[in-house]
């Protein structure tokens, strides 16, 4: 069955499109790609492929069909105002629907075979011609409104030499005073006599509009630099500061391609339902549109990429300038250590001129280089860096890396969602991914979230025998006490609403209490020091909420606890009980939205606060910065 006008004619203006936005470079990679399934990349958008004869044509004769009969047609379309090309394809209204490219070619086209034997609802058929123009049209505008402002920017930086990721400077204090949300609480500390490091913990309240431009990004997280841990170091006094889990997501969203994605976290459309994450998957598939040549050319250099990733993959570059370049260059200007996290693959860089046309931000053109992922993996990895060069042959940005941990285990949302590759959870690669590094004298060891509750055994009862390191996705952090991490710094962004249950269904900051309490309390282990920054804010359906903390085994202070768990309640489970109350080893702490133990409260408040509510208070969390003195072991 042949295909229908309304599919061909919108293959042939989506292939159009796809060649300009592209800039060429990148439609004739993806083509190279799809040449292999017998059709363009404009047809695989309306579900069409090209045969000759009884068979589906080869990629060489779709090389010819492309390359040298629609080459002829477009040269002669060049030539005569465009004539000529529309007197080649005018063709496919006819009966067969054979631009004169597939009679030179010998080929047809075709509905794809799943479409045809109807184990794919069809697009357009016989009787369904209107609804699928509709269709395509609109698919049709929504690939125009997510590339053509991306190829308008490379043109624009073309013509004025201009590039958006040219970033210099510190940021001026009224940018700071712009980029501030109304819920940053005053900065917390505690000092501490003969101390050799303080440590900063960076709750950063998430915003999707964080990410309009790369100056933007960069401008918020030196902004939170310049207002919070500047005025609190103290000279001739190393400094770490913690940045929580996924401080890199909004990037994704950065420049022209994000541009529908950050609307949309502004419209009606921000939030549908936690529980069936709609909206966040409508941001998904834009970012798939928006990323389209990168994710094909990535999807043929390796073959066969979990859609799930795909996006984050073909974002590396960006990732690379916006988030790696941003906390490589606070570590250096600041003198300080910097923690941050995101999901990314690892990278190199090119400056082959075919690879940075296909690869480089859009936003960064015209450039000389551009960073390209080693292989299909994505981690959420957190990063350390140093103020110093450390390997003077790494990658841009990763010059004065001194450590990057992959996280293990990972959470449902991570592997169903998102389907990001965990870390190594046995052997030498998962010890070594574990291990302390070396910060002014502390063996800090970075775990990530989830790692950072997993034991293997309750609270204070470790089985004769155990052997901690085994399997890290069981024991994790018994694994960091055997291999002698005195400093956990537990980046965190708590995919939920705070006073609710949590992963093991029991009152969620009583869970908590089961890492950033249990590291310096429980008796079978003896971790030192915690630091948790925590993030906060909405993004699309899901809620990132919490209390950052930093907190000392021993630590004598008047007693703090997390939001409603000033005592037990009956609805807590035994296992749990251990964790609430006043408990003394919290140096500092921040507030949460309200002050109040009511657990009924809380939960109301919660609901004001999470997307798409509606309430004043939507989107109104705490943004905090706490700081505490790490004193050495005597």
């Amino acid at each position: 069955m042949t295909a229908t006008p309304a599919r061909r004619l919108a293959g042939l203006a989506l292939d159009a499109l796809l060649l300009v936005v592209t800039l060429g470079i990148g439609w004739l990679v993806w083509s190279w790609f799809e040449w292999g399934h017998a059709r363009t990349p404009g047809m695989r958008l309306v579900r069409l492929h090209v045969e000759r004869g009884d068979g589906a044509a080869t990629r060489g004769r779709m090389a010819a069909r492309e390359v040298l009969w629609k080459g002829l047609a477009l040269l002669a379309g060049l030539v005569s105002f465009g004539v000529l090309w529309w007197a080649a394809a005018a063709p496919v209204l006819g009966r067969r629907r054979r631009a004169l490219w597939d009679v030179a070619a010998g080929t047809d086209v075709v509905g794809t075979r799943e479409v045809e034997r109807g184990t794919v609802r069809r697009v357009v058929g016989r009787t369904g011609a209107g609804a699928g123009l509709v269709a395509v049209t609109a698919a049709t505008a929504l690939l125009a409104v997510m590339w053509i402002p991306a190829s308008a920017t490379v043109v624009s930086n073309v013509v004025t030499g201009e590039r958006a990721d040219e970033l210099t400077g510190t940021p001026a204090t009224a940018r700071c005073t712009e980029l501030r949300p109304e819920g940053r609480v005053e900065t917390q500390g505690r000092a501490a006599d003969g101390a050799t490091l303080r440590v900063f913990t960076i709750g950063y309240h998430l915003r999707v509009s964080d990410a309009e431009d790369y100056a933007t990004y960069r401008d918020r997280m030196r902004c939170l630099m310049e207002d919070e841990v500047v005025p609190h170091l103290e000279p001739g006094q190393p400094a770490l500061v913690v940045y929580p889990e996924d401080v890199g997501l909004p990037a994704v969203a950065l420049g022209a391609r994000g541009a529908t994605v950050r609307a949309q976290a502004e419209g009606p459309l921000r939030a549908v339902s936690p529980d069936v994450p709609l909206a966040l998957a409508g941001a998904l598939g834009q970012f798939n549109l928006g990323y389209g040549p990168q994710i094909a050319a990535y999807q043929a250099r390796f073959g066969g990429v979990d859609p799930r990733k795909q996006a984050m993959l073909a974002a590396t570059d960006t990732a690379v300038r916006s988030f790696a370049r941003t906390f490589s260059e606070i570590a250096s200007d600041y003198g300080v250590y910097v923690v941050a996290s995101n999901n990314m693959a690892d990278y190199r860089v090119t400056t082959d001129p075919a690879e940075v046309a296909i690869f480089a931000d859009p936003e960064a053109q015209p450039t000389d280089r551009a960073y390209v992922a080693t292989s299909s993996r994505v981690t959420n990895s957190t990063f350390l860096w140093g103020p110093d060069v450390v390997d003077p042959d790494a990658p841009d940005y990763l010059t004065n890396l001194l450590a990057k941990n992959e996280k293990i285990p990972l959470t449902p949302l991570e592997l169903d969602l998102l389907g990001l590759d965990e870390g190594p959870a046995t052997g030498p690669e998962a010890l070594e991914n574990a291990a302390p590094v070396d910060v002014a004298g502390f063996a800090v060891g970075m775990a990530t979230s989830l790692p950072a509750f997993r034991y293997g055994y309750p609270f204070g009862d470790r089985p004769a025998g155990f052997d901690p390191c085994a399997d890290l996705r069981e024991s994790y952090e018994a694994c960091q006490d055997e291999l002698g991490v005195e400093v956990v710094l537990q980046a965190d962004a708590n995919p939920g609403q705070w006073p609710a249950p949590g992963g093991h269904g029991e009152y969620q900051p009583l869970e908590w209490m089961g890492s950033v309490w249990r590291q310096v309390a429980d008796p079978t282990v003896s971790t030192r020091y915690n630091v948790t920054p925590m993030m906060t804010g909405n993004l699309f359906d899901l809620t990132f909420d919490g209390q950052s903390t930093i907190s000392e085994r021993g630590a004598s202070g008047g007693g703090m606890h997390l939001v409603g768990i000033d005592a037990a309640e009956p609805e807590d489970g035994d296992e749990w009980r251990v964790y609430a109350g006043d408990k003394s080893e919290f140096l500092v702490m921040s507030p949460w939205v309200v002050d109040s133990d009511d657990r009924d409260e809380l939960r109301a408040t919660a609901a004001e606060l999470a997307g798409g509510s509606g309430a004043d208070r939507e989107n109104d969390y705490v943004e905090s910065v706490l700081w505490a003195d790490l004193v050495p072991a005597e």
